[in-house]
């Protein structure tokens, strides 16, 4: 993954009750998840997937490496198991220049002349929760988000980077889960759908190389050992289980 650029992906909730297309997920991944929010299984009424994203199932899974596992980092994270109760959509890559240009009027890219498709990256975190709520505008869904004291212009580089004092939820008492707009995924979310039911480093197997030389990784993201230290048009590299793809490279992504 190239770690000096940072994009983001967008998330929008598969509301109880509502009637939306399921796509068939990765082994491991059901409806049999505990809680009792009933966002799952109402999809007879075969609406449309939003276009661009793919649907991810809830369900149980153990975050976090486990030690030993080549390519770790030294971070003192703990393997934990973790359910997610609702099911949501992803976008299937990460946001595009184009797609970041059209909401905001600018381009805060470092590599701008990559392409419409390459992923924007330089946008800090609280531009990617500006990017959601504009987005929310848009297709006339409520905004996630609620920025207080913010100063600069999202996407604004060279410049004052853009930041906030304060973030919160808005509406559904501040329960982000119940937001009907686009939002960010959650760490716990954002793995989850990484690893679309394997629990291997990288979801088409183990790290073989970790300097700079992985044919595995080759298949699926872009990184030191293939990227020429630049981002590349997304959804280049073979998708995952739910078909999202550049999970594994291309650049770092944002999570709430």
């Amino acid at each position: 993954m190239l770690g000096w650029k940072t994009g983001f992906w967008l998330l929008v909730a598969v509301l109880a009750g509502s009637a939306l297309a399921a796509c068939d997920g990765p082994a491991g991944a059901t409806d049999a998840s505990t809680g009792s929010d009933g966002s799952a299984g109402s999809d007879a009424g075969g609406a449309p997937i939003p276009e661009g994203f793919v649907r991810v199932e809830p369900g149980t899974f153990t975050m976090g490496s486990p030690e030993g596992e080549l390519g770790r980092e030294a971070s003192g994270e703990e393997q934990h198991e973790v359910t997610l109760t609702r099911a949501f959509y992803l976008q299937a890559t990460e946001v595009t220049q184009a797609e970041w240009r059209a909401r905001m009027g600018n381009d805060p890219s470092a590599h701008d002349t990559c392409g419409d498709d390459c992923p924007v990256e330089r946008v800090t975190w609280f531009g990617a929760l500006a990017y959601a709520n504009a987005v929310s505008t848009a297709e006339g869904l409520p905004e996630c988000y609620s920025l207080e004291g913010c100063d600069g212009t999202p996407g604004a580089v060279p410049g004052l980077p853009f930041q906030c004092a304060t973030v919160t939820i808005t509406g559904s008492g501040g329960d982000l889960y119940a937001c009907e707009g686009y939002r960010l995924p959650t760490e716990a979310e954002w793995e989850y759908a990484y690893r679309a039911g394997t629990t291997t480093a990288f979801y088409q197997g183990d790290i073989t190389d970790p300097d700079c030389a992985d044919p595995g990784l080759d298949a699926i993201g872009w990184y030191c050992g293939n990227a020429t230290d630049a981002p590349h048009p997304v959804g280049q590299k073979a998708p995952n289980a739910w078909g999202l793809h550049d999970m594994a490279g291309n650049v770092y992504e944002w999570v709430w």
